[in-house]
């Protein structure tokens, strides 16, 4: 608030401003029933690899209120196989403190992430269902690449909204990345964002894209929301288009 805004208050004065507008620890949580159906849904992605911390995580940056072992339990109900510690500390143990926190992030993504599609995909070539030519490579990009970049931007927006713990070694930054991008003289740091490639209209190539969607719409099929029907679209034309050449 002091560097972006001006304002320098103490926090009691914060919190006696709160108290006078009536504002009190959250009470109205939201319904069992509708965490029960968030956490279903997650599941049957890559929600399948979290911990509870990081489903609590997701659960509040998606709009929902809910208390912390609530989530827990619905998960250990939902997913028996889920680990019931996962941490969002940004801290990683051994001697090379200059790149623990990428490190740390790369694997972080993976095993929240990514480790769902590499499988997913690793059975798709295992069963025949894909050789890695010219064809496959496209079709994957066109049923898939749509929902793993919607679930890069959650992972990266939940993650991004934690608080990482400060280090020991004094040069390292902490704190909230979204605080910490939006000031970047406090720890001298720079922004990435030229070098980053962002979601394209054509996610493959042209071709293949147009001849996707002219079958698509022949044989009324619809966008996939969740991997497993875009296994199914996958399937599909993978079959009508060999079928044509």
């Amino acid at each position: 608030m002091a560097s972006r805004h001006g304002v320098t208050l103490s926090e009691r004065h914060l919190k006696r401003i709160l108290r006078n507008r009536g504002h009190s620890r959250r009470k109205d949580f939201s319904d069992l029933a509708v965490l029960v159906d968030f956490i279903t849904n997650q599941l049957r992605g890559s929600g399948q690899l979290h911990g509870y911390r990081w489903m609590y995580a997701k659960c509040r940056e998606s709009g929902l209120r809910v208390r912390n072992e609530d989530v827990r339990i619905v998960l250990r109900e939902l997913d028996y196989n889920v680990p019931e510690e996962s941490t969002l500390d940004s801290y990683l143990e051994g001697a090379s403190t200059a790149n623990q926190r990428i490190e740390y992030w790369w694997g972080f993504l993976r095993r929240q992430c990514v480790e769902f599609w590499l499988v997913l995909f690793g059975d798709l070539r295992d069963n025949g269902s894909f050789d890695g030519g010219f064809l496959d490579k496209n079709l994957l990009r066109f049923c898939f690449l749509g929902l793993i970049q919607d679930e890069l931007d959650d992972t990266t927006q939940v993650w991004n909204v934690h608080n990482i713990r400060p280090s020991k070694n004094p040069n390292v930054p902490s704190g909230q990345p979204n605080v910490m991008y939006s000031l970047l003289n406090y720890d001298d740091l720079q922004r990435c964002k030229g070098r980053c490639v962002f979601r394209q209209a054509v996610p493959c190539d042209k071709d293949v894209y147009d001849l996707c969607n002219i079958l698509m719409k022949e044989l009324n099929l619809s966008i996939p929301t969740e991997p497993y029907q875009a296994v199914d679209l996958y399937m599909c034309l993978r079959e009508k288009i060999n079928e044509l050449v």
